[in-house]
C-alpha cells in the first residue's frame, strides 16, 4: 500500500509512469536507512542526479530526475550495503531502496524465463546489466503488508488521511 506526499498531487504509480518513456526500464526509489534494508531490495547509483531531488535537496522543477542505477541487491546485509551500496550525495547511513513499483521493458520476460528459478531481484539485476535500469525517488510513504505491524502502521496512516 502506499500514498503519495507530492505537491502537485500525482499518486506514487502516476509519478513512476511519468518516468517511462518506453525505452528503457524504471524502478520507483524511496531512501532507507541501513537498519531497514534487511527487508527490501537496494541499490547503488554512481552519478546521482544534480541537483539531488527533494528531499535530499533543492530538486528541479518539472519531471523527476533519473537515478542511473549501477548496483541491484535483495535484503542486503548492513555490511554489504555500506560496500557496495553507497551512492554519493546521500547522507551516511541513507540508501536508495525499492519503492516497490517498476516500469519495465519487455526483455523483464526474458530474463525471467531464462530461470525459472530467479528471483525477480534477480531478473531486474539482469535486465540492468543488459539494457540499463533507471530510477526514480517517489515522494510518498510505502507499507509492505507482510506483517501484522506495518499492516496496522498503514491502517492508522490511511485513517488520519480522511
Amino acid at each position: 500500500v502506499c500514498s503519495s506526499t507530492a505537491a502537485d498531487g500525482r499518486g506514487c504509480v502516476a509519478q513512476l509512469l511519468a518516468a517511462f518513456d518506453g525505452s528503457r526500464s524504471v524502478a520507483s526509489l524511496q531512501l532507507a536507512s541501513e537498519e531497514q534494508l534487511h527487508g527490501c531490495g537496494a541499490y547503488a547509483c554512481r552519478e546521482p542526479p544534480s541537483p539531488l531531488p527533494a528531499p535530499l535537496g533543492a530538486g528541479a522543477d518539472g519531471q523527476a530526475p533519473l537515478w542511473h542505477l549501477s548496483h541491484v541487491a535483495e535484503k542486503p546485509t548492513i555490511q554489504y550495503a555500506r560496500e557496495h551500496l553507497r551512492t554519493p550525495g546521500l547522507p551516511d547511513g541513507t540508501f536508495l531502496a525499492s519503492f516497490g513499483h517498476y516500469a519495465l521493458t519487455p526483455a523483464i520476460f526474458a530474463a525471467l524465463r531464462a530461470d525459472p528459478r530467479c528471483h525477480f531481484t534477480e531478473a531486474v539485476d539482469s535486465l540492468r546489466r543488459r539494457e540499463g535500469l533507471y530510477g526514480v525517488l517517489i515522494e510518498g510513504v510505502r507499507w509492505d503488508l507482510g506483517t501484522t505491524s506495518t499492516y496496522i502502521e498503514a491502517l492508522r496512516a490511511q485513517a488520519h488521511q480522511e
